[in-house]
């Protein structure tokens, strides 16, 4: 499947993770199992960020998706990832923003989900940043919370809780 049609496609959840953070309790830190994008790559995030793992299946296609944000720097990250395995994900497309630059932007890269690698955050050769760097960027207000930041990845992934009314893009 491309890329293209794979976000287009709404995504059911089959496991929504519960909201960690490092910094309220050790036991709430980022494990290496958590998100493991090859068998020795893992990525984890540090104490500050709030985080939490979803499950997802697409077809025949299953998948998690981490959600992230970090109030103090404003930074967020949405990444939904692909299984290749029991312990390796493709990460096909992520939705970030960055306060010091560019606000709110895409990574990913047009080809077909078998072309996307494992062990990476990034998709090179051939990844893009929608918009480009450098190019035009609206500066959107940042209030994240817990509801904004899963409903902004839903929204954007078209995920909708298979436990709820199944409408997309909404926690509550």
């Amino acid at each position: 499947m491309e890329i293209r049609a794979f976000l287009k496609t709404p995504k059911v959840l089959t496991k929504a993770g519960q909201w960690k953070c490092g910094a309220l309790d050790t036991k709430q830190r980022m494990s290496k199992t958590a998100f493991p994008l090859a068998r020795k790559r893992s990525f984890i995030l540090g104490n500050q960020w709030w985080w939490k793992l979803d499950h997802y299946q697409c077809g025949a296609i299953s998948g998690r998706i981490l959600i992230a944000f970090h109030l103090e720097k404003a930074n967020y990250i949405a990444y939904l990832a692909v299984e290749r395995g029991p312990e390796e994900l493709a990460i096909v497309v992520c939705l970030e923003h960055h306060f010091d630059h560019g606000s709110w932007h895409w990574h990913t890269k047009c080809a077909e989900l078998s072309d996307f690698a494992t062990g990476a955050t990034r998709q090179r050769p051939g990844g893009i940043r929608i918009p480009p760097k450098g190019g035009y960027n609206r500066v959107r207000a940042y209030e994240m919370g817990h509801i904004e930041a899963v409903n902004r990845a839903y929204k954007a992934f078209r995920v909708a809780d298979g436990a709820a009314s199944g409408e997309q893009g909404l926690l509550l």
